[in-house]
């Protein structure tokens, strides 16, 4: 049996994400970082983050995205055309298992995204993924719209971290 110790609990929205360019991943500046050596086998990552589009431009669309490692480790949860509308929520769920430990470890995401207008989408790694636990892994949600403009506003209420 394990204990579940919330490790990461966000205590106020994060800061809008106002004109990003549509090639980039922006990382909300509400984020969690797991210290090194903390993951062993067996360990278990629930990841839970509750957003909302403050603002859209037109018709453009938002790709929400969790990661492990930061934006240059590992896309656990990513969906490409989320049609969301302004004053409108999503919401993304992961979990991570960790298979081995060490500079060499392993690991299997999975997680599914869905908003407001009541689109649930699964979106798995499909495959398992390398994860070197001796160093500190980043937990960050991105946003990243289909085109830059001023009109595109999204914000991080909400974000959870659980390493069981």
């Amino acid at each position: 049996d394990r204990v579940v110790v919330q490790s990461y609990a966000s205590t106020a929205a994060s800061t809008v994400i106002t004109n990003t360019a549509n090639s980039v991943d922006t990382v909300f500046d509400t984020n969690y970082t797991i210290p090194a050596n903390t993951l062993k086998a067996g360990s278990t990552i629930r990841i839970r983050a509750f957003g909302n589009v403050v603002a859209r431009n037109s018709s453009d669309t938002h790709t929400f995205k969790i990661f492990i490692g930061g934006t240059a480790g590992t896309a656990i949860c990513s969906y490409a055309t989320l049609g969301i509308a302004a004053g409108q929520s999503f919401m993304l769920e992961a979990y991570i298992n960790i298979r081995t430990a060490g500079s060499g470890g392993t690991a299997f995401g999975n997680g599914w995204i869905m908003h407001s207008a009541g689109t649930v989408v699964m979106a798995p790694v499909t495959a398992g993924f390398s994860i070197d636990t001796t160093l500190t892994q980043q937990v960050c949600v991105t946003d990243r719209p289909s085109a830059q403009s001023s009109s595109n506003q999204t914000r991080l209420d909400q974000l959870i971290v659980d390493v069981l």
